[in-house]
Formats: C-alpha cells, sequence, structure tokens
C-alpha cells in the first residue's frame, strides 16, 4: 500500500511532465491506479498528501480530481476542521475542498448534497468557537470557507436551511468577537450585504461596502469604480487610503488594487502606505495586490526600489520576510525594475539570485525584468529548470531565458 508521501511526490511528477507527453500520460495512469489501491478510508491521507501549500486553487483542485466524487466522509472532515492543530497540507485540503463548490469553481468533486454538508459542518465549527479567541490563521481559514459557501449559496433567492444555520453562526460570532479579528470583521460586512445586496454601484458608499464581497468578481468591479473616482475626487482618495489599514483582509487587498488602476499616480503618502503591506503588513492577499500597485508607481521609482530593498536589510536579530512575502516584494521590485538606479538594479539581481529556489515566483519575473543585466543569473535559472514543475518551465523558457538573452532555451530541456 502505497504512504502518503508517495502521493505527493507522484503527483509532482505530473506536474513537472509536459501535457499529454508519454511521461505525463504514465505518471498520470499510475497515480490513478495508486488512488483506486487506496481503502476509502485512507483516501483523505493520500488527498492531504497531495495538497501544495503554495500552489493555487486550481492546481490543488486538479489534485482533488484523480478521487472520486464526495470522497470524503463527514466525520473525516469535521475531525479535520476542528483540529486546531491541522497540518499547513490539511488546511489547504479544507480549503481546496470547498473551494470547489464555488460557482465559478464548480466540479464534479462536490454535488449538491455535499454542498450542504459542507456548510452544516461550518456552521457547527464557528458555532463551536463563538465567544473564543481563534488565532490569525484559524480566522483566515473560516473567512476562505465561509466566503467558497455563501457564494454557492448566498447569491440564491431560497438559500436552503442549512445556508441560514451559517449566516446565523456568523452573527454569533461577530457578535462576541473583538474588533480587530478579521473574520468577525469579514462576518460583519456579510450580513450587512446580504441584508442589502448590492444591485448596482450608484455610490462610493456603496462600491466601499462591496469591496469586502465574497465574491472575488464584485470586489474587482468595486476597487475599478473607486479607482474612476478618486481620479476626481479627493475624497474618495482617502476613502479608500482607510480601507488600507481595514482588519479584513480582502478589503485591504481591494483598495491597493485601486490604486493600481487608478489614472492618476498616487502620492508618497499611498506609496509608503503600499510598501508597509507589502515589507510589513499581515496577510499574503493584500501583500500580493501592494505589490501590483507598487509596480504601477511610475513616480517615485528610485525611492520606492530602496524602501522595497529594505526588507531584506534588516538589522540583526529581527525576522527575515517569509518566501510569500519574499515573492511580493521580488515581483513589486520587478515591476520598478527599469525605473531602478544601477547599483539597485546590482542589488537586486544578487536579491533574486539569493532567493530562487525559496521564492521562485518572484525571483523569476525580477529576473526577467532586469534582462540583460541578470545574464550573471544564467546558470542558476538553468540549474532550478531542471526541478522546476511544467508551468515554470514555461515561463523561465519563453519569458526569462530569452529575456536575459541566453538564447540556447532548447539546450537547457
Amino acid at each position: 500500500m502505497s504512504s502518503t508521501g508517495d502521493f505527493g511526490l507522484k503527483w509532482t511528477e505530473v506536474l513537472r511532465c509536459e501535457v499529454d507527453s508519454a511521461g505525463f500520460l504514465e505518471s498520470r495512469r499510475a497515480l490513478r491506479d495508486m488512488v483506486e489501491r487506496t481503502p476509502q478510508a485512507r483516501r483523505i491521507e493520500a488527498a492531504t498528501g497531495m495538497m501544495k501549500p503554495y500552489a493555487s486553487d486550481s492546481i490543488n483542485m486538479a489534485a482533488l480530481d484523480f478521487f472520486a466524487s464526495d470522497l470524503f466522509q463527514e466525520d473525516q472532515i469535521r475531525r479535520i476542521l476542528f483540529d486546531h492543530r491541522r497540518s499547513s497540507k490539511q488546511r489547504v485540503l479544507l480549503r481546496s475542498y470547498y473551494a470547489s463548490c464555488r460557482r465559478e469553481y464548480r466540479t464534479s468533486l462536490s454535488s449538491g448534497r455535499r454542498c450542504l454538508a459542507l456548510v452544516d459542518l461550518l456552521a457547527e465549527r464557528i458555532e463551536a468557537l463563538a465567544g473564543r479567541t481563534a488565532n490569525y490563521g484559524e480566522q483566515r481559514l473560516l473567512t476562505h470557507l465561509s466566503a467558497s459557501m455563501l457564494n454557492c449559496f448566498g447569491g440564491l433567492a431560497e438559500r436552503p436551511v442549512a445556508a441560514d444555520r451559517l449566516i446565523r453562526s456568523l452573527a454569533d460570532y461577530a457578535k462576541l468577537a473583538a474588533l480587530d479579528d478579521t473574520f468577525a470583521a469579514a462576518s460583519r460586512g456579510w450580513l450587512k450585504l446580504l441584508a442589502n445586496p448590492v444591485r448596482n454601484l450608484s455610490s462610493s458608499i456603496v462600491a466601499g461596502d462591496a469591496m469586502g464581497h465574497w465574491d472575488a468578481l464584485v470586489r474587482i468591479e468595486a476597487s475599478a469604480y473607486l479607482a474612476r473616482m478618486m481620479a476626481r475626487r479627493p475624497d474618495v482618495v482617502d476613502q479608500v487610503m482607510q480601507m488600507l489599514d481595514d482588519p479584513r483582509d480582502e478589503v485591504r487587498a481591494a483598495a491597493a488594487m485601486s490604486f493600481a488602476v487608478c489614472p492618476v499616480p498616487p502620492s508618497r503618502e499611498v506609496i509608503t502606505a503600499l510598501v508597509s503591506m507589502v515589507v510589513t503588513g499581515r496577510g499574503v492577499v493584500p501583500q500580493s495586490a501592494a505589490a501590483v500597485a507598487l509596480s504601477a508607481d511610475n513616480e517615485a521609482g528610485p525611492e520606492t526600489v530602496e524602501l522595497l530593498l529594505g526588507a531584506f536589510k534588516r538589522s540583526k536579530g529581527q525576522p527575515r520576510p517569509g518566501r510569500k512575502r519574499t515573492s511580493s516584494v521580488l515581483s513589486a521590485l520587478a515591476g520598478l525594475a527599469d525605473q531602478a538606479e544601477p547599483d539597485q538594479r546590482t542589488e537586486m539581481l544578487s536579491v533574486a539570485m539569493a532567493k530562487l529556489s525559496a521564492s521562485p515566483s518572484g525571483s523569476l519575473m525580477l529576473l526577467k525584468e532586469l534582462g540583460r543585466d541578470a545574464s550573471d543569473a544564467t546558470d542558476k535559472v538553468v540549474a532550478y529548470r531542471r526541478t522546476a514543475d511544467r508551468f515554470e518551465r514555461h515561463y523561465i523558457d519563453r519569458h526569462v531565458l530569452p529575456a536575459i538573452r541566453l538564447g540556447r532555451a532548447g539546450q537547457a530541456r
């Protein structure tokens, strides 16, 4: 019988192979055979072993597609959902499985019956936490799971009873939670939107409420609406600036994106706030959005670059940025590479090379933007390519290596 680790290794092998190649077809067939030989009671462990904490939801949901529809029993999900010591892979499993119920992601993984069971389990978990202090990681997980369930049921005129139980549990949790509890803040925003659904963006107040919507598409619409208004109304700039301090990660991210697409360049005050979000702020989602916004800055390039590089110059004893934060900083630097001073570009190259293995997405993006100045990184990029998955290999071959003028991408295979 295959171990949990074997499933993870085989799934990594599938991701590394080129689609429809002999290796891909063989690896996929072998993985399906492994799943079929695994007893139903152990399949949740096998699926957990295939989860990748730093991958997108679509990659992790693709892993779950190797298993039969409605593969998990309710008691299996409950055990993980109620275990505050769950592993990062178990957390990703929950997030991916619940995300499969979202209308934009709906797959064969989750039938209507299974979605009803999942929302009922989530409501039970939230009820158990009401009045207790959940840590930030738990708050974020509950936010993701609840947003998926509201996306599944919240837009329907007649919600099932299980969805009503979820809404009651959100209200009870929000009543008893601390003001800086990000899940409670998200719940308050959702309850307001459920009572007064956004039918059209008619004012900055309505758009401001929509910035906390459970549906990412609505948040994008609201963000773009406020960006247009900021171009002609200073008071809206102040409104969006205040959102950069909102306890909700999604609202801070949406506010940052408003500055990214605003026709008017951001002020120094805005730039400083965005840099702070990337370098020291809480939450990967707002960090990434702030990085995009900084990439659009064309007014204070060298100064912004220096502030971002400061993330890697902390004094002894202070923590270094983790791999996700590092990727956000590097992607922001990539957007500003053409505005950086020569000595800054040299420093950017040094950081990108040092962080390539730990934070490949940001490092590769920055190396691409450095172009010929990154020629010293060629051997390191080619060496990293040997262990990269097919998505990274395509990016390296089509963008990174040509940008740094290697001209021998075909030989790197």
